[in-house]
């Protein structure tokens, strides 16, 4: 049994999407996880965030908002059958989720419902070269706040793109395949290849429209380098987004696999 506890306090602007949301937020959250078979587990979850609008922001094309509060509780199952967690070369691992908020505005209540679903598979091709396939998607009904949108492009959805170059919604349909050569026990390359988008907004979740339209997804490309340490992977990559050159590409550095 595990048990994660988070709590903030933070003020300034989201980097992600070219409409930012500059507010003080002030939240918390804890999961509790339990396995309950040889490879499945499951978690409960529960949290709450108030987010204040920074009335004196100076950001470009910062949303304006009114203040709220938002308290949610979750539940994931998962199915597991990865031999490292950190940087498995075989097996799955997937994960159904549903979560259920409340958002609170003055006297008025709303509520909104998220659920998700994720993929994720690892093939070992030869004792050093892994294909890792990762699918995932999520759809929210109801007034979903702004902070639990979806977004995609960036480091850990699609790669060679800028977090203002990324998009929000209330969907999202993501796709990542990569391939994993590992040279040594500290170095390992890869190759990857991202496609996706997040969309709709929530006028649109609560009419109940909404289809993907492929033509509009974003695509990025490129490779990447893993420094292995105890603490997981170290990440680097420079991804190529859609109608870029190579000169232009972007580059993402972070801890742990993308997927």
């Amino acid at each position: 049994t595990s048990m994660t506890y988070r709590v903030w306090n933070t003020s300034g602007a989201d980097i992600y999407g070219n409409e930012v949301q500059d507010a003080l937020r002030i939240g918390w959250d804890m999961s509790l996880t339990r396995p309950f078979a040889e490879y499945f587990s499951h978690s409960l979850s529960f949290g709450s965030e108030t987010a204040i609008p920074n009335d004196s922001s100076t950001v470009t094309n910062a949303v304006s908002f009114e203040q709220y509060s938002s308290d949610f509780v979750g539940y994931t199952i998962s199915y597991d059958t990865r031999d490292f967690w950190m940087n498995p070369t075989e097996g799955m691992f997937h994960t159904v989720s549903i979560r259920k908020g409340w958002k609170k505005t003055d006297n008025v209540i709303t509520n909104y419902t998220k659920l998700g679903l994720d993929l994720n598979q690892f093939i070992k091709l030869a004792p050093s070269q892994v294909l890792a396939l990762h699918a995932t998607t999520g759809i929210g009904f109801g007034d979903v706040p702004i902070g639990e949108l979806y977004w995609c492009g960036g480091a850990n959805t699609v790669r060679g793109y800028f977090p203002s170059e990324a998009v929000l919604g209330v969907r999202k349909l993501i796709f990542n395949i990569e391939y994993r050569y590992t040279f040594n026990e500290t170095f390992q390359g890869v190759a990857f290849y991202d496609f996706g988008n997040a969309w709709g907004d929530v006028v649109d979740n609560q009419a109940g429209g909404g289809a993907p339209d492929f033509s509009q997804f974003m695509s990025g490309r490129g490779f990447g380098l893993r420094l292995n340490t105890p603490m997981g992977p170290i990440r680097l990559d420079y991804g190529i987004g859609d109608s870029r050159s190579f000169g232009e590409g972007v580059v993402h550095f972070s801890i742990g696999q993308a997927f």
